[in-house]
């Protein structure tokens, strides 16, 4: 007997797209994707753009995939960082990717303050130069900022160590107004448990 065959425009996969400030972030997600098996495809952009700059981006580039695409189209996420934004910038960001239904990875300051959490549960003494400096020392690499942020090879130490990672963020509460004020802060442990639905990490 032969097998029925799919529908007309069935897909099986939804594309999840994943907006970065950089490639470090992208990197970090690119091993996680090669680590967790899911029934949808991750697709990750680095775009060197942070904040308002960051969501219109992604809106952009959102609003012109094809209809294909589009009904494939799975949640749409940005990472940033903190760094020299303005309050007001993010408390907008935060509105206005809730109203176009884009979920938002952020960190405070730096992307960095998650990574470290593999290994440590950050602290108020942690400052992006503090951050740098621990990350040397467990990843035993010199000048981190300048040689090693886009280390792919590097960030591969920290794969078996997620659940640490969540482990020792899981304390911080939300995303909102009020947590982007708070000196470390991350909520990527969220955003991984949104993308990724593992039982164990």
């Amino acid at each position: 007997m032969a097998r029925d065959r799919p529908s007309k425009g069935k897909n099986l996969r939804k594309s999840i797209y994943v907006f970065t400030e950089g490639y470090t972030e992208k990197n970090y997600f690119s091993i996680l994707n090669k680590k967790y098996n899911r029934t949808a495809t991750v697709k990750v952009y680095p775009t060197g753009k942070q904040g308002r700059c960051l969501l219109n981006h992604a809106l952009g580039k959102i609003s012109t995939l094809s209809k294909t695409e589009k009904r494939n189209l799975g949640e749409v996420y940005i990472i940033f960082d903190k760094d020299s934004l303005e309050n007001d910038e993010i408390e907008g960001v935060l509105k206005d990717a809730k109203a176009n239904n884009i979920d938002i990875g952020f960190s405070n300051s730096c992307f960095e303050v998650w990574l470290l959490a593999h290994f440590e549960k950050p602290n108020e003494s942690h400052t992006k130069d503090r951050l740098y400096k621990k990350l040397e020392e467990y990843l035993d690499c010199e000048q981190y900022e300048r040689n090693h942020k886009n280390d792919k090879e590097l960030l591969m130490q920290l794969e078996d160590l997620v659940s640490i990672s969540m482990k020792n963020t899981s304390s911080m509460e939300g995303l909102s107004q009020k947590t982007i004020i708070h000196e470390p802060y991350t909520n990527i442990g969220s955003m991984i448990q949104s993308i990724y639905d593992q039982d164990f990490y």
